[in-house]
């Protein structure tokens, strides 16, 4: 408010100054007066979404600039050379303004800084740090985003905006239960906050309060029909408390409002595909993989349920496919192959592997990969104890190190080809390193392999 009594007091100051000037000095008043007929009509809308709007002194100052340089060129007019020294001054000056502008222009290149100059300019805005925190929030940065909303909420603790801000920071570093907090005080705040409601109920699914979440997302709903983010939460707590036909209506409707969201494409497919209806299923990966061509489980139940449907070609086709679109093919192939294994697709997995093998032949990911679904896959026909020890061995020579997981790969080749004893030796070495790194779940399935091992049963994953 402070701020706001000095601007004004000024602004009354230079208007009285153009009055008089128009009595006086009337050029100069001229020049005051098209200062402030160039200014008004910016000043009569309102500043929205920003506290600092700088921007509407630009044309203004412009005839400011004119009189000042007037001035200074009728100051040096009447002296010996005083032209050309008019002109080198108009020239330095020129290049100053110049090379301040550009550097104020790097700063509204990019939003992050831009919202860090507006704080520092003006720490106790609390709209700046909430428009920085957002901006953070965006950039995946979300620690700092946390800090910023903060102090949002404490410049401004009756602003329903900022408290909601603050809660997604904290739902996005996974800390819902500290969240719902913040929304129940959005929420008092304005209580009509359609947004609010869904971005409490999406809390309230990831901590499992389904119920909880359907009320608040009804609400939602009720004050906002068309807001997509709420059709989507409360699609997923009707599919986790087994209601998927219910939750298939708001999926279409997800879909049908915000036809570009690659996630709703991909929700939808899910649910279709829990349904049974796996050719519908496939049109929404299909999209999802279309929009978002990097979105790894769009693309991940694409090639599930091409599989599934026996169309094992056209899976591996979309993986490659992805992959070529990657700066990293080998690596891209490699996850595939990897994420294939885990899921059971132990055949499709093998062939990406080898793809990655064709392209790089010591790529030392892929031997692993190969390896592993050559010693412990369930199908029979596709173990090969020995084929599996070569690509292990190769594997843990180019990682170097001793990897826990490499060295895992080659137990468990080891035990395929019947060479238990050196299976548990080397078992107990990746052993060791996973206790090493602190890794608990690697310990506890380490040493399920190792009894496994002693045993003399080979690993079947």
């Amino acid at each position: 408010l402070g701020q706001v009594w000095v601007l004004a007091l000024l602004a009354f100051l230079l208007a009285g100054m153009t009055l008089v000037s128009l009595k006086c000095f009337p050029r100069a008043g001229f020049l005051g007066l098209c200062f402030f007929a160039f200014l008004a009509p910016a000043s009569l809308l309102p500043i929205v979404g920003q506290p600092i709007a700088e921007h509407r002194f630009y044309i203004p100052l412009a005839a400011l600039a004119a009189g000042a340089a007037s001035a200074i060129f009728g100051g040096l007019a009447r002296r010996p050379g005083g032209r050309r020294r008019f002109v080198v001054l108009l020239a330095l000056w020129a290049l100053a303004l110049g090379l301040r502008s550009h550097a104020r222009n790097r700063t509204f290149q990019d939003a992050v800084r831009l919202w860090q100059d507006a704080v520092e300019r003006q720490p106790d805005n609390g709209r700046a740090w909430n428009n920085l925190g957002l901006v953070l929030s965006v950039a995946g940065r979300h620690e700092e985003a946390l800090t910023a909303c903060g102090k949002a909420v404490r410049w401004n603790p009756s602003d329903a905006q900022a408290h909601s801000n603050l809660a997604n920071a904290l739902c996005a570093l996974g800390r819902y239960e500290e969240a719902l907090g913040h929304y129940r005080e959005a929420l008092r705040l304005n209580p009509e906050f359609g947004p609010g409601y869904s971005n409490y109920a999406s809390a309230l699914n990831h901590l499992r309060r389904y119920e909880e979440a359907l009320v608040h997302c009804r609400i939602a709903l009720r004050f906002n029909p068309g807001l997509a983010e709420a059709h989507l939460n409360i699609a997923t707590a009707l599919a986790q408390s087994g209601r998927p036909e219910e939750a298939l209506d708001h999926l279409r409707a997800a879909v049908r409002l915000q036809p570009a969201n690659y996630q709703a494409h991909n929700n939808l497919g899910n649910c279709l595909l829990e349904l049974d209806r796996k050719e519908e299923a496939l049109e929404h990966y299909r999209e999802a993989v279309r929009q978002r061509p990097a979105y790894l489980p769009a693309l991940a139940n694409l090639g599930f349920t091409l599989i599934d449907l026996g169309r094992s070609d056209e899976a591996i086709a979309a993986f490659v496919d992805q992959a070529r679109r990657s700066n990293q093919p080998a690596a891209a192939l490699n996850e595939f192959a990897a994420l294939l294994a885990a899921k059971g697709y132990g055949v499709e997995g093998l062939v990406l592997a080898r793809r990655v093998l064709e392209l790089q032949p010591d790529h030392p990911l892929a031997l692993n990969t190969a390896a592993w679904i050559l010693a412990t896959s369930t199908n029979d026909a596709l173990r090969d104890g020995p084929r599996a020890m070569e690509f292990a061995e190769r594997a843990v020579a180019r990682l170097g190190h001793n990897p826990p997981t490499a060295l895992a790969t080659l137990a468990a080749a080891q035990a395929e080809a019947g060479r238990f004893a050196e299976a548990v030796e080397t078992a107990q070495r990746a052993l060791a390193g996973a206790r090493q790194g602190g890794d608990t779940a690697l310990v506890a399935r380490f040493e399920a392999r190792i009894e496994a091992y002693r045993d003399r049963r080979p690993w079947r994953e």
